[in-house]
């Protein structure tokens, strides 16, 4: 099966992340090219708490939006890549992997944040290595507010053949599989952790974010 790099911009910014002026200027600009081939990948299933956990082990977790990886050192001159949909893609991946994380319920509140704080019981951060309609490949890192770094890993999926097919419309996104498995490494890491190490957590937190807001805090520095 065969689909248009306009049928991935729909798909995209179907929830109203961009102005539909930019998005139909994107999507004449892209439905030009050439059309790529999509091939079917197995689909990993969301890993949900299967019971109530307790509020005290509830950590926040802040997303920074992904770095877009536009570096002109490191893009491909054979890959087509525009900025603008390359930016508003960056912020698109932290706010679908936020509402998987909300999904999973094995979290307090999760919110996307324009950069990286360390007042914040989780970070998440990532970078767009490739994406092209067909692939996706990101660079995830997952840090706490100790600073003790959880993971750092490479996800990559490529969308099944039934993602932009208008005809069979597929629930959630063309790579949903990829935030599910970050979801899930993210959720496996956090229930190997004792009680006293999660309080302490929360407490180094709002330590920080109280610090942040002492009136002591701009002459000290």
């Amino acid at each position: 099966m065969f689909y248009s790099n306009r049928d991935f911009c729909n798909r995209l910014f179907g929830r109203g992340h961009l102005s539909r002026g930019l998005l139909l200027a994107l999507s004449l600009a892209i439905g030009a090219c050439t059309t790529t081939e999509v091939r079917t990948t197995a689909f990993t299933p969301l890993t949900v708490e299967d019971a109530t956990i307790a509020e005290d082990r509830l950590l926040d977790v802040g997303i920074v939006q992904f770095n877009p990886g536009l570096d002109t050192a490191e893009v491909d001159e054979d890959e087509l890549v525009f900025p603008e949909l390359r930016q508003a893609e960056s912020r698109y991946i932290a706010v679908t992997l936020a509402e998987s994380l909300q999904s999973s319920q094995g979290w307090g509140a999760v919110r996307v944040i324009p950069t990286e704080r360390t007042n914040i019981d989780i970070t998440v951060t990532g970078r767009i290595v490739q994406s092209d309609g067909e692939t996706l490949t990101v660079d995830v890192t997952v840090t706490d507010s100790r600073g003790q770094r959880w993971f750092t890993k490479q996800y990559s999926e490529q969308a099944s053949h039934y993602a932009y097919d208008r005809k069979h419309p597929t629930e959630g996104d063309a790579f949903q599989g990829i935030y599910n498995r970050v979801a899930n490494d993210m959720l496996n890491y956090r229930q190997k952790l004792s009680d006293r190490y999660i309080a302490e957590l929360r407490t180094i937190s709002e330590m920080k974010f109280a610090r942040s807001f002492s009136p002591t805090r701009s002459t000290a520095t």
